[in-house]
């Protein structure tokens, strides 16, 4: 595990992850362009969310817990650029893929039992 310094926070990350937010974040701020990241971590009774701002005013470094710096996958970069620019900013999924986030809240489990459930007829 890798950790991303942002101002006086410290988040660690696994080393691929954190390797393409670097890359975000080099592209997102050469262009002065600010964006919101998040990510979902595990709590002693329920997941929680961090959320940083992440502005060319705030110290930013990384430190990885390789020698190697892991590759760049080009796609991935993409969708995570995409991602930055949407309204609420970009996710980081437990799976450790990029999303847009466009909701300001999770979905309750029966929702996402719902969505997830196939249809069941009426009688």
């Amino acid at each position: 595990m890798g950790t991303l310094h942002y101002g006086d926070g410290a988040f660690e990350l696994d080393d691929v992850t954190l390797a393409h937010v670097r890359a975000l974040i080099t592209v997102k701020l050469r262009r002065h362009e600010s964006f919101f990241l998040s990510w979902e971590v595990a709590g002693d009774d329920d997941r929680g969310r961090v959320g940083l701002w992440i502005d060319n005013g705030v110290p930013i470094w990384v430190e990885f817990a390789g020698t190697t710096l892991p590759a760049i996958d080009p796609d991935r970069l993409e969708a995570a650029a995409k991602a930055a620019s949407s309204t609420l900013g970009v996710h980081i999924a437990p799976t450790g893929e990029f999303i847009a986030t466009t909701t300001s809240r999770r979905p309750s489990d029966q929702e996402t039992e719902m969505a997830t459930s196939p249809a069941t007829p009426s009688a």
